[in-house]
């Protein structure tokens, strides 16, 4: 375990068991969840007294694993299964199997908590289990080696890595909408993706910086424009949340009275958006 302050190591956890692999901690980091693909089983670990309180088997060869947001299931991907177990954390035992695709590499639960996409390597897929009924409503193809996954903080993406590129996927439409392309890695394709969410600051400055670099968009509209994003980012700057949501939200009121008109609407379309994505960032209601 690691101090994240000072990046130091606090101490370890016997697991009595080599080859640990997947790693996922409860959001009120009491437990934790890890995957030993050596023993097909999932231990559980108090993080206040570091110790195993549990073992819970699974189905054969266990890579990832995900928790959904209240904490209540693990869902966890067996390599060799083409399974998902899920486990009931209360009880920490398995209560479902889910049938996927081929060889699941890992899972990940949706922000809001109603899915989970699972990495299908072997068939070269995405598995979407909704977890109110624990049964794949969907699967979307289209992603061959499809490794690992992550999603934007909002939900809308998911970014899955491939063979060769990186897949992003629509997740409203379920949907591959796009990739991006990287050099081939010596050691074979990447295991692991995470996404980085910029500050609500940071996105209202590079913001501000498309507002003035619109084209064929007059001098008074682009004024108003940028004096909205200035305010909201000074009333961020000192910690005045509600002033920089409410002139964004006028932002964004703004721009949709002047789609088809001052700006066009793909201009508008745009700026919404990212006006959108930032409130979302800052909590905006």
């Amino acid at each position: 375990m690691i101090d994240t302050a000072t990046n130091s190591v606090l101490g370890s956890v016997p697991l009595g068991i080599v080859q640990a692999r997947g790693i996922a901690i409860t959001p009120d980091g009491a437990r934790l969840y890890v995957t030993t693909f050596g023993s097909n089983s999932v231990k559980v670990i108090d993080t206040l007294s570091r110790a195993v309180v549990a073992t819970v088997p699974v189905a054969s060869l266990p890579i990832g694993l995900d928790i959904t947001p209240d904490g209540a299931f693990v869902y966890v991907a067996s390599y060799l299964a083409n399974t998902v177990p899920v486990i009931n954390t209360a009880t920490n035992t398995v209560v479902a199997n889910i049938a996927v695709g081929g060889s699941p590499q890992s899972v990940q639960v949706t922000p809001d908590g109603t899915r989970v996409f699972v990495a299908n390597s072997g068939s070269g897929s995405l598995s979407v289990i909704s977890t109110s009924t624990n049964n794949v409503v969907t699967t979307i193809s289209g992603t061959p080696g499809a490794n690992a996954l992550a999603f934007t903080r909002d939900g809308k993406r998911a970014y899955v890595t491939a063979f060769f590129d990186v897949k992003i996927v629509d997740t409203s439409s379920n949907i591959v909408t796009g990739s991006i392309v990287f050099a081939p890695l010596a050691d074979g394709h990447p295991g692991a993706i995470a996404i980085t969410v910029v500050g609500a600051a940071a996105q209202l400055t590079d913001l501000t910086t498309v507002v003035s670099g619109l084209v064929d968009v007059r001098d008074g509209t682009k004024t108003a424009l940028v004096a909205k994003l200035t305010t909201a980012r000074d009333a961020l700057a000192i910690g005045d949340v509600p002033t920089a949501c409410g002139t964004t939200k006028a932002f964004i009121n703004y721009v949709n009275a002047q789609s088809g008109e001052a700006l066009t609407i793909s201009q508008a379309d745009e700026l919404t958006a990212e006006a959108t994505q930032i409130r979302t960032v800052m909590g905006c209601s």
